[in-house]
């Protein structure tokens, strides 16, 4: 609706100048309609769409706990010997899908983490088994092996699998209080908590010691974001099955 008001708008500068010299106001007025507010991650795909970069955050900020302990960064991919297996996570920015010569489709895949971007080749056979996982602006990770065979450091798919199943298989949430937060910071993790009860359960740590919280919470990409805004993430402990 901005957009097109925005080209309306523009159409009609002659006009507007014409009444400007009467002293008459011509100028359009925006109306928006009520809309509930969107996601961060909604809001981060328009930058990238609009823009061409993210510009509040990347989008895998605020996850980093939810990955692998294994997981590499991909600006260090080329420290590491050929055909070493590796597991990295990111953006899905760039599907470019060709046939092999023996008539059969495979992809190559940019994919951009917080540090850089490398490409992730996608066999036949790995294809066919995980067609469905390919999506542009989505968070994925990749488990494979290391091949600098054109030159330039890529990575051979394996396996790959999406956030948000990564997410749902969430089976425990332990918040280490040794951070010692700020009063205001723990009033922010207690409100977050409230607002995003759900089955998973809460264990606290401190001193050693684990005590459950008195409700659990719904595990989402939202709810994790937004504790993770909170907290530091070596204070959050994910057990997935």
């Amino acid at each position: 609706k901005l957009l097109k008001f925005t080209k309306r708008n523009n159409g009609e500068t002659t006009q507007t100048d014409l009444f400007a010299a009467t002293g008459l106001n011509a100028a359009s007025k925006l109306n928006l309609d009520p809309a509930e507010a969107a996601e961060k991650q909604d809001k981060l795909k328009w930058e990238k769409e609009l823009l061409g970069v993210y510009l509040s955050e990347h989008p895998l900020k605020g996850f980093e706990h939810c990955l692998p302990k294994e997981t590499i960064a991909l600006n260090q991919l080329g420290q590491k010997p050929n055909m070493s297996p590796v597991v990295a996570a990111g953006v899905i920015q760039k599907i470019k899908r060709v046939i092999t010569k023996n008539g059969q489709p495979m992809m190559f895949v940019t994919l951009e983490d917080i540090k850089g971007s490398a490409e992730v080749l996608v066999f036949p056979k790995i294809l066919e088994a995980t067609r469905d996982k390919w999506l542009e602006e989505e968070i994925v990770i990749v488990r494979g092996k290391l091949t600098d065979k054109d030159g330039s450091t890529k990575i051979i798919c394996d396996t790959v699998e999406s956030l948000a199943e990564r997410i749902s298989k969430i089976q425990r949430l332990t918040i280490d209080l040794k951070c010692t937060p700020q009063p205001d910071l723990l009033q922010r993790l207690k409100l977050s908590l409230q607002n995003n009860i759900g089955p998973v359960p809460v264990y606290f740590k401190t001193n050693r010691q684990l005590v459950k919280a008195g409700a659990g919470i719904k595990i989402s990409e939202n709810s994790l974001k937004e504790i993770s805004a909170i907290l530091p993430a070596d204070c959050l402990k994910l057990d997935i099955a």
